[in-house]
């Protein structure tokens, strides 16, 4: 039995034309970004979906929040993504002091068909950076 997964472009008339996205990894990084961007008890039909990342909006940028987002992370993802599971030993979160952000690179493996994918985003560590 052959899964197809088809997925909502939240980017459409910016990035692309199509309403619907269709490429899996295209869909998968989409589903990534809506997961870990939707607080948990913020979704209407599903209280718990989501990542609890804005409880460390303003907590101390050091190497232990970094571990704990990491964790938060890779909870999220695995929770809400069936079709990817995440290469903890390869997926890091690192403070950045300078820019008082976080440099997130999740390193995921899709379940269908093995390709190795990388996820990489900077977090804000208050709102409106």
């Amino acid at each position: 039995m052959s899964l197809a997964y088809n997925d909502l472009n939240r980017y459409y008339q910016q990035k692309s034309l199509g309403i619907v996205e269709t490429d899996e990894i295209s869909a998968i990084e989409m589903d990534i970004s809506n997961i870990l961007e939707c607080p948990v008890r913020s979704f209407m039909f599903n209280r718990g979906f989501g990542a609890r990342l804005r409880s460390f909006l303003f907590e101390p940028i050091n190497e232990e929040t970094a571990a704990a987002i990491r964790i938060y992370l890779i909870e999220a993802i695995s929770q809400w993504e069936p079709r990817v599971y995440v290469n903890m030993k390869d997926s890091y979160v690192r403070p950045d002091y300078d820019q008082n952000t976080y440099y997130v690179r999740l390193v995921y493996v899709i379940r269908k068909s093995g390709i190795v994918q990388e996820f990489i985003r900077t977090m804000a560590t208050q709102v409106g950076n």
